[in-house]
């Protein structure tokens, strides 16, 4: 036998990994997005930051179970600030404040499913989808 006929089985260590979606993703292409159970469930309103297109938002949390309640306040649409942002609010003796973001081609905006959100919260996705 030759020492090229014997080819030895590697064990495969590889595993497959889902990427994992962050804020800081840029997707110009995005117009619309439709996430569910889980998915909509962790969704982070500050992912649309990277989707400058958005036009359509679907997020349902449907479930029998009273626990899976999802609460979005004012903070789900605040960018966050950077390191420079910071640091020139420090130097000016300012309070370090976030902004509210904006999506101004936001048209459409479906949550089903157990939902609490305060007013404040309505009044800027009310903002954000023109009206």
């Amino acid at each position: 036998m030759s020492p090229h006929s014997y080819v030895p089985a590697i064990a495969s260590t590889t595993t497959l990994q889902r990427p994992i979606w962050t804020w800081d993703w840029f997707l110009p292409r995005v117009i619309s997005i439709e996430l569910s159970a889980t998915f909509a469930y962790t969704f982070q309103f500050k992912m649309l930051l990277g989707c400058p297109n958005i036009a359509m938002i679907s997020l349902t949390i449907s479930s029998n179970i009273p626990a899976h309640q999802r609460q979005l306040t004012t903070f789900n649409f605040e960018v966050p600030v950077t390191e420079t942002e910071g640091i020139e609010q420090l130097e000016q003796d300012a309070p370090i404040s976030p902004r509210q973001m904006t999506l101004p081609t936001l048209k459409s905006v479906l949550l089903i499913g157990n939902w609490e959100f305060s007013d404040e919260w309505i009044q800027i996705l009310l903002h954000q989808v023109g009206f």
